[in-house]
């Protein structure tokens, strides 16, 4: 493996790679539809900011 090689932190490496693995195969998943997420997505968009941001971060904390 060329990373283990050039990585200058071997340390954390393996459990690096690992928890990408397990988030790519997640996301795949969800993507095709075989699995649900587990937390719904919002997008906010947002033309001015006057504080809208934070006041649709609070409704959705709420929910």
């Amino acid at each position: 493996m060329a990373q283990v090689r050039t990585s200058p932190i071997r340390t954390f490496l393996p459990a690096a790679t690992a928890r990408f693995a397990a988030n790519r195969q997640k996301n795949l998943a969800e993507t095709k539809g075989a699995v649900v997420p587990a937390v719904s997505e919002v997008l906010f968009v947002r033309v001015h900011n006057a504080s809208r941001f934070q006041m649709a971060a609070v409704l959705v904390d709420a929910c």
